[in-house]
């Protein structure tokens, strides 16, 4: 198998075990029963579009060699899913809580 298709194939589980790991950790958090919040699946979506952009224009750019081990390509692949899931996430709840401060009380 080609190493570029599995460190982008481990990009994509880093991205999905991020949103697993933030609604675990949500459930844990609360003290009342929780629904998947539609928030994860725009960060899995926006992380997704982010990740196999820059995934192909850095494997275009600097190729993988063949004579690497697959697990030094497919653990940071896996670490640079997690983050750029983590940094959407981040950036959609600081724009969730800028919406819900700078309402007007006339709901403007």
């Amino acid at each position: 198998m080609d190493l570029a298709f599995v460190a982008l194939i481990a990009v994509v589980s880093g991205a999905l075990l991020n949103t697993v790991v933030q609604f675990l950790s949500a459930i844990l958090k609360s003290t009342i029963p929780i629904s998947f919040d539609q928030k994860y699946w725009a960060s899995f979506a926006l992380s997704m579009i982010t990740t196999i952009f820059v995934s192909l224009s850095v494997f275009m750019n600097l190729p993988i060699p063949q004579n690497v081990p697959t697990l030094y390509v497919v653990i940071p692949a896996l670490l640079s899913g997690y983050a750029i899931n983590n940094g959407a996430n981040l950036a959609l709840d600081t724009y969730q809580k800028n919406q819900l401060t700078t309402k007007k009380p006339d709901g403007s």
